[in-house]
């Protein structure tokens, strides 16, 4: 294992495990309070406080007048251990005092046995995974993580984050693969936290790629357009339209359009397929049109000012006219609809004009070279006068100039 991941990996375990066990020993004794500050003091309210005990411990460590001795900060450890088996710190103690890495190996073969005797302490897989990760042993870790996550699901809400962090070492990535093809029960609930927290979306892409995809299945499908939707918000318009294409073997025809069709209108990959907005002042559908494409309908309350639908395209460069039909019934005066054509960096379209029942949008633009993908939006500006619009837009036509 890389040592940058290695280090990424002990500073993130040695945080969440240091978590669980104060959590977890704030509830046996007041003296918690303490432990910290004055361990002295919180031994005398509980002299079996695992974290006063580590912590009077390493005190006396730091004190050069001390007479505390090698066997001394062992039995600390030891005595920690047995009150909290989940016990970072005394681990800490373990590896900082002079002892012998064979007595730290045979401490942790201990912890060993009592794993194979039981798989279901949740306490002792997460000292294994703090373990592996110190000797850098990735498939350990990540076989203890699976264990974890398969006895005690509430333990995911701590794992998860994790790992989903760490996706970004190529070597996790690759470790990660046989749990997608065994289709492990927790896999579904990373592959979604890792889309929605994933400092960097673009290692998700990588990980689905290396490990075939998402896997299929009811839940699995709706994770396509969070991912897709998740890179699109980032500005990642380039990896989205890579990863669509990977997905769907009729991706390159569907992005080098912005027609509404049946394929392009299929809310399974939004937004890299047509995307309506939702939200309490506007409801959209796309409907069957009278040509036999589909057209864009939204019931708009007066007041209405936002988005109405998006999509992402991958037009060549060039000089273009775009064309959309547009009805609307029930509209105040003054009220707007505007598209917006946006590369990753830079805008090449954004012109409204005011809304006319059979008037059509149209505009010229051009998309400079190095622009690969766009994202097309629609939005609408209504008035506030008391009616019930409607509007309808049609499918967009474009054409070269």
């Amino acid at each position: 294992m890389a040592r940058p991941v290695g280090r990424m990996a002990r500073r993130v375990l040695g945080g969440l495990v240091t978590l669980v066990a104060a959590g977890a020993a704030a509830s046996f004794s007041a003296s918690f309070a303490l432990e910290s500050r004055d361990p002295a003091l919180a031994l005398k309210l509980d002299g079996t406080n695992p974290e006063a005990l580590i912590g009077r411990a390493e005190a006396a460590l730091a004190n050069p007048g001390s007479s505390l001795d090698n066997d001394d900060l062992l039995e600390a450890a030891r005595a920690s251990i047995a009150v909290l088996p989940l016990n970072a710190a005394a681990f800490r103690l373990f590896a900082s005092s002079a002892a012998t890495s064979e007595g730290i190996e045979r401490f942790e073969s201990q912890v060993e046995m009592s794993d194979r005797l039981s798989r279901r302490d949740l306490a002792t897989q997460l000292f294994l995974i703090e373990a592996a990760v110190e000797r850098r042993d990735i498939r350990a870790a990540l076989r203890h993580y699976d264990t974890a996550m398969r006895i005690r699901e509430s333990s995911r809400g701590l794992l998860l984050p994790v790992l989903s962090s760490a996706i970004k070492s190529p070597e996790i990535r690759t470790e990660l693969v046989p749990y997608f093809r065994d289709r492990a029960p927790w896999l579904g609930e990373f592959i979604r936290h890792a889309i929605n927290n994933s400092p960097e979306p673009r290692n998700v892409v990588r990980l689905l790629d290396e490990a075939g995809g998402i896997p299929e299945g009811k839940f699995l499908d709706t994770l396509h357009a969070q991912l897709l939707s998740r890179l699109v918000n980032e500005g990642e318009f380039a990896t989205a339209a890579d990863y669509f294409r990977s997905i769907r073997p009729e991706a390159r025809e569907i992005l080098g359009s912005i027609a509404m069709t049946a394929d392009s209108t299929d809310a399974k990959y939004t937004p890299a397929t047509w995307q309506v907005f939702t939200i309490a002042s506007i409801e959209s559908m796309f409907l069957a049109a009278p040509d036999g494409g589909f057209e864009l309908t939204s019931e708009v309350e007066p007041g209405f000012s936002g988005s109405i639908a998006r999509r992402l395209a991958a037009l060549p460069a060039g000089e273009y006219r775009i064309s959309a039909p547009i009805r609307a019934t029930d509209m105040a005066p003054g009220a707007t609809v505007t598209f917006q054509l946006r590369c990753a960096s830079d805008v090449v379209l954004d012109k409204s004009i005011e809304i006319r029942d059979g008037i059509p949008f149209t505009a010229d633009f051009t998309i400079p070279a190095g622009c690969t993908t766009q994202l097309l939006t629609i939005s609408a500006g209504i008035g506030f006068e008391p009616r019930k619009p409607v509007l309808t837009i049609g499918s967009p036509t474009l054409s070269r100039r």
